[in-house]
């Protein structure tokens, strides 16, 4: 299986193969969704801290006497039934991401790269070819009728003049073949990914 490649004009300039292993490789829905639940709950940060009685600044003297003065008794003015007192048992700083074995991840990858290959929703391009204007990518996309929708663009780190074409756009996003994840392979219309991209990716996560 072959794909072909793209430059900046829509045409196409060349062909990249397809490993076997991913051409065949079945959608596994449940691992993807495995997968991007773990990304989403890493990144959510748990910060959300709030004081208990002994964290509370103030003193813990008994505010009036206990007995005697018609009011109701009290120990301190810290406790939580007082104003600017403590919060019981609110929330405190917590790690919410959770551990995936590298095979899971690896298979979430391809399983979500056959499932956009497999529906046509992959697209690849010369990163060579674009100079770093916007202009430029708009025009690809247009002529890909790809401009109504959400672009997710995998490309090298140093491949500059493709990460300036699309930084600015709207419902665009650049991410760098290294730190890729399921979720960004998933949560666009379509990706467009570079050659050098793509032969990187097949190279990290073809051998499960």
């Amino acid at each position: 299986m072959q794909l072909p490649v793209f430059d900046s004009n829509g045409a196409e300039t060349a062909y990249e193969e397809v490993s076997e292993s991913l051409a065949s490789l079945p959608v596994r829905g449940r691992l993807l969704h495995l997968n991007v639940v773990r990304v989403l709950s890493g990144m959510r940060h748990g910060n959300a801290c709030t004081k208990k009685q002994g964290e509370v600044q103030g003193t813990t003297r008994k505010p009036w006497p206990q007995k005697h003065t018609g009011r109701a008794r009290h120990g301190y003015t810290r406790s939580p039934i007082w104003r600017k007192g403590a919060v019981v048992f609110g929330p405190r700083p917590r790690d919410w991401s959770l551990d995936m074995n590298k095979k899971q991840v690896k298979l979430g990858m391809l399983s979500s790269l056959s499932f956009r290959l497999k529906s046509g929703e992959l697209v690849l391009v010369d990163a060579s070819s674009f100079t770093g204007k916007a202009k430029q990518f708009v025009d690809f996309l247009k002529k890909k009728q790809l401009d109504d929708r959400y672009v997710t663009v995998v490309g090298l780190a140093n491949e500059d003049g493709l990460k300036l074409a699309c930084r600015n756009l709207r419902n665009v996003e650049f991410v760098p073949v290294e730190k890729v994840n399921v979720y960004d392979l998933l949560k666009g219309d379509v990706v467009v990914m570079s050659q050098n991209a793509w032969k990187k990716a097949q190279e990290v996560w073809a051998n499960v």
